[in-house]
């Protein structure tokens, strides 16, 4: 699972992020981050949250059998 960061302007308190791509954004402490979805193209993602804050995202990838 590829994570990448997305510029955040501080000031205005504002991301810009690309909708063209299917991703799940995760905001952490100010930073924006994107996490791809499954490779396979099915699979479950679970943000588990711990303090109040996203601690980490469990991913789950599937296989689909014709």
């Amino acid at each position: 699972m590829e994570q990448n960061a997305i510029l955040v302007n501080f000031e205005k308190r504002t991301a810009e992020i690309d909708v063209s791509t299917n991703q799940i954004f995760v905001v952490k402490d100010g930073l924006v981050i994107a996490i791809d979805p499954p490779a396979s193209g099915y699979g479950n993602q679970v943000a588990v949250w711990m303090g109040g804050k996203v601690d980490r995202v469990e991913s789950t990838e599937l296989r689909k059998l014709k």
